[in-house]
This record gives C-alpha cells, structure tokens and sequence, in this order.
C-alpha cells in the first residue's frame, strides 16, 4: 500500500487519497465481516440473537447521539478502532506461530506486548493522532489535562517499549526464530510509524495504513470461507457460491466490497443534511458492528475457528467476550453521555488546550484559530492562523489567514496571504477569489481577472465568478478599475452584470448610471439614478449625478432639489459639485 499509494502525494489531493481508500477499503472491509456473520450457518445459529439485536441497538445510539449532540460513541469507536486493529495484527502473529506448533501463553502474551507497546508509542509521537484522539475525548465532557501529563506518558511508553522489545528478544533468542511472524511485526510497526509521523500528510498516511489494515481482512475472511466450504451445508447457497475458489467468484467478493465501499462513498454528493446524517448514522454503525463481531467470530483458540483456518485444535475455552465487550461498551457509552451533559464542552477551552498538547500538527492550530473566529476574537485568530502557517505552511492555514487580517481591516497583508494560499495551491479556488476581491477594491483590475481566470478556468471565468459570494461587488470594483483605464465597454458590461445580480444596490446602479451618462445616454443614465433612489433615498451621489443629468436635459427646476440634498449631505467632493451647480442655476436666472 506504501508503494502504490504514497507515490502519488503531491500529484494528487490528500483528501481524494484518503475519501477513496477510506470509503472503499476500510468501510468496504466491513462487509465481509458480515458475510461470514450471517452466511455460516453454524455460527449464525451460535449467535443468533446477537446478530438480530445488535444492527437495530447499534443504530439507534447512533441516531440517538447524533440528535442530541454527544460524543461519547464516536469516542468509543474510535478507541475500538484502535483496539480492533491491535488485535488483528495479534490474531495473525498466533496463526504464524501455531502454523509452526508454538502455543505458549508466554510468547502469545510477549506477542501482544510488544505489539501493544509500540503501537501505542507511535500514536503517542503522532501529533496529528494524539489531536484526533483528544479531540474526541475532550468533546465528551472529560476535563482536559495539560501538556505536560500528554508528553509524560509519551516518553513513559516510549520506555516501556524499550523494556518489552528487550524482554522479547531474550525469549526469542533462546527458541528457533519464526521469521514470517517478525517479519508481519516489523511490516506493522514500521508501517504505523512511518505513516503516522514520518510523512507530513497524516489524513493520507492514516488511510493509506488503514487500507494495508483491510487488504489482510479481505484475505483472511476470503481464505477461512474457501475451507469452509469443505463442510457441507456450513454455509448460505449465497455464500456458498461466493467463496468458490473460481476468478469469476473472487472478482464478484472483490466487486461486492466496493459495492459497499460505494455507500460510505456517496455521502460526499448527498445535499440533503437529514439524509445524509442518517446515512452517516449508518457508517457508524456498520463500524461499530465490524468491531463487534470481530471480537468473538475470529477467537483462533475455539477449535472451530482454528480448524478451518488450518491450524492446530486446542481445547475450547468457555469464554464470552462478545457479552462482555457489549456490556463495557454500553456501560462506557452511558456514563460518557451523564458526563458530557453535565459538563459540556468549550470549543475554545478544547482547541486551545490541543494547540498545546499537539503542537506539530497544523491542524490544532488551525482548527483553534477557527474557534476563536467563530469566537468574535479575530486578533486571537490572527495569532493562532500565523502558528499554523509557521507550523504546516498549507495553503489553507495562509487563506484563513488571509481572511482573518482582511477582517481585522489589513487589506495589504490579508492580499499577500491569499497569493500565497494560491502559490502553495494553483487550484485554491478561494484563495484566487479573495486575492480577486481585494485587487478588484484597489483599482488593479487586470491583476485581479488574472486571479479570477486561475479560480475558474475556461472560457468565462466572470460567468463563473458571479455566481460566487459578494459576485456583485467584485464586479462593480473591476469596472470601476476598467472605467478608469479607459474601457468604458468592458467597464459596462462589469457594471451591467453586477446591477443584475444586486439591483437594490445603489452605489452599482449610480456607477452604471454614470456611466451611461458619459456615453450620453440620457434615457439610460435617468433610469439608473432613479432605481437608485428607489433603493436609497439617501444617496448622496445618486441625487448629485441625476441632478447634474437634469441640467443637461434642460429641466433645471427639477435638478435643484437634487442637488440641494447633495450639497447638504455628500461628501466633500459631492458637495463642491453640487454647490458648483446650484451656483450656476442662479447665475442664469
């Protein structure tokens, strides 16, 4: 997965990488989970029950969470996830060992130590995990700790690894060495470390992993259904036929995982909020099923289980643990929805306190600076932003930036983070729009359509920058700046464009309006001013321009009040033409 994925960064966005290898690999692993849960007949039989009860429960705590805010269950999963895979990666360690006829609880306990340890080391030197994780658990009402307690346990299990991989090596070095089982354990842990702190991009790395995690699943659950079949009868007619060893079955399996990766898939094209939180209700919930069942239908040590994978029969052991992780779940989900109900989370208080325990990842600061927006605490913001940038330095940490110093009223700086949003990202759409915006209101008009042609390339980048936020301004500015370049045509066409889309606005139709009387047409220019007035009777200039217009036309009588109101309430300059023309009214009379 390494090989064939972490080539492409850079050539493409991480956030495709990751939505493809998280929809269609790890949501898509879930299925054949399920295949095995409800085609082996035997096993349905086992646990009939479980299966019939636990979809509907499962859901309706998702639902449920959802509707009123919590996040309890969301930390839960996310903690199972990481369980889930430790165990996986164990599971496949004691296949390898008793392929070979070794069974001691001694190297089984070693196995899952040592695995344990520096996994959860990797995912405590992993910024970006380590504010996942605590995102998560903070937003469940858990007080926040400091610091300083974060990287304390993170060096303490960094020893504790060191003392496990010691003791590990003295045991293995007094036995015959099994090298594809430490060869699978250096894959997973070098793998874990290199993907969670070794690239930069951890929402790649993290799915790239999770895909590596799922290709195994797809193996084990294909092969243990192969052998199943031997059995007559053990499995479903459906199932029966989709786990014969034939390249049309195994493209079938292969394309019935997609299908479902599919769904996870869609949610990015689904505009409808209510469907698609019960849609992602669902993907929840088929995680926290996959995680379920995995818990009792894998265990190598039922004799069942081991003897269709091929493995040595031990002695079955009356054990429950599907009950047992059901019941530390519920219990764990309801004492996690008392405690986040009765101490509800401070977004900035969270952010703020993830900025410091995962200071390496840029999304920390990111995600603080956009709480302290959020907030009305915009000079926080700035400083948080600039963090983040320093940090990361990703096109999305110079836009926000950018538009934080735009609020704070520094158009210069706010300009200079937008072009550099949109150097780090030809393709950052906003970062182009905004440096347009800005370019536009300072008169640089050609500076500004070069901004708008890289946001929407094509053959009419207006026609697609006006169907954008605060379109009509942006095209009212750029004819202001062809207008004063002397393109009274491409300064129309802006200005008409613009009073399409705002037609209440005042100041676009006095410009458009001016215009129209500089080309000497008359008809036009009246037409504009009085939709201006219609819109704002206040406007100073509107009443300056039309009264000014009126002379003109030789109705003076009507000019005067127009430019009365302007002399009393324009600006310096509205106000001297107005006088100018009032005096010269009365000099002709």
């Amino acid at each position: 997965m390494v090989a064939a994925f972490v080539p492409l960064l850079g050539r493409v966005r991480s956030e495709q990488i990751s939505l493809f290898l998280l929809a269609f690999f790890t949501f898509g692993h879930h299925l054949p989970g399920f295949l095995r849960a409800y085609g082996d007949r035997d096993l349905f039989a086992r646990y009939k029950w479980r299966f019939l009860l636990a979809p509907p429960l499962v859901f309706a705590a998702t639902v449920v969470n959802d509707l009123r805010g919590l996040h309890g269950l969301l930390l839960l999963v996310f903690l199972w996830d990481i369980w889930h895979v430790l165990m996986q990666h164990y599971g496949f360690t004691r296949i390898y060992d008793a392929k070979i006829g070794v069974t001691d609880s001694k190297t089984a306990r070693l196995d899952w130590a040592v695995s344990m340890s520096w996994y959860v080391t990797a995912i405590a030197w992993s910024p970006h995990y380590v504010h996942d994780l605590f995102y998560r658990v903070f937003s469940s009402g858990v007080p926040v700790v400091s610091a300083g307690l974060v990287k304390a346990f993170t060096w303490g299990i960094t020893g504790l690894s060191v003392a496990i991989t010691m003791a590990y090596a003295a045991h293995h070095a007094r036995r015959p060495l099994n090298r594809r089982k430490l060869a699978l354990l250096a894959c997973f842990l070098l793998a874990s470390w290199y993907l969670y702190t070794g690239i930069n991009d951890f929402v790649a790395g993290f799915a790239i992993w999770s895909a590596f995690h799922c290709l195994q699943y797809f193996g084990i659950v294909w092969a243990y259904n192969r052998n199943r079949r031997e059995r007559a009868g053990a499995l479903a007619g459906w199932a029966q036929s989709m786990f014969a060893p034939r390249p049309v079955w195994i493209a079938g399996y292969a394309v019935a995982i997609l299908a479902y990766g599919a769904v996870n898939y869609s949610t990015q094209w689904i505009a409808d909020e209510t469907a698609r939180r019960w849609l992602m209700s669902f993907v929840i919930t088929s995680g926290a099923l996959h995680y379920y069942y995995d818990a009792f239908i894998w265990k190598i040590r039922e004799p069942e289980t081991a003897r269709w994978l091929k493995l040595p029969v031990p002695a079955e052991i009356k054990r429950n643990p599907g009950l047992a992780q059901a019941a530390v779940f519920t219990v764990a989900l309801i004492a996690l929805a008392l405690l986040e109900t009765s101490h509800p989370a401070q977004e900035v208080e969270i952010r703020r306190a993830l900025a410091r325990i995962a200071q390496g990842a840029e999304v920390a600061h990111l995600n603080l600076g956009d709480a302290l927006r959020e907030a009305k605490r915009p000079e926080q913001a700035r400083e948080a932003y600039q963090e983040a940038a320093r940090r990361g330095g990703s096109a999305e940490a110079h836009h926000k930036l950018g538009l934080t110093l735009a609020a704070l009223d520094r158009p210069s700086e706010a300009l200079a983070e937008f072009e550099r949003a949109a150097a780090l990202d030809a393709a950052h759409v906003e970062a182009h729009y905004n440096a347009a915006l800005l370019l536009a209101r300072r008169g640089e008009p050609e500076r500004a359509l070069r901004h708008l042609s890289s946001a929407f390339p094509g053959a009419d980048s207006i026609e697609q920058a006006a169907k954008q936020p605060e379109a009509a301004g942006l095209l009212n500015n750029l004819g202001l700046g062809k207008l004063r370049a002397g393109r009274r045509d491409e300064a129309r066409a802006l200005f008409e464009r613009a009073a399409n889309l705002a037609p209440r606005d005042a100041g676009i139709r006095v410009n458009l309006g001016s215009l129209y009387m500089m080309e000497g047409k008359a008809k036009e220019a009246e037409r504009e001013f009085q939709a201006a007035l219609a819109s704002d009777s206040n406007h100073a200039m509107a009443h300056n321009n039309l009264g000014l217009l009126l002379i003109e036309l030789g109705r003076r009588q009507r000019a005067r009040p127009h430019l009365e109101f302007a002399a009393r309430h324009g600006d310096e300059g509205v106000r001297r033409r107005a006088i100018r023309a009032l005096a010269e009214i009365t000099a002709e009379r």
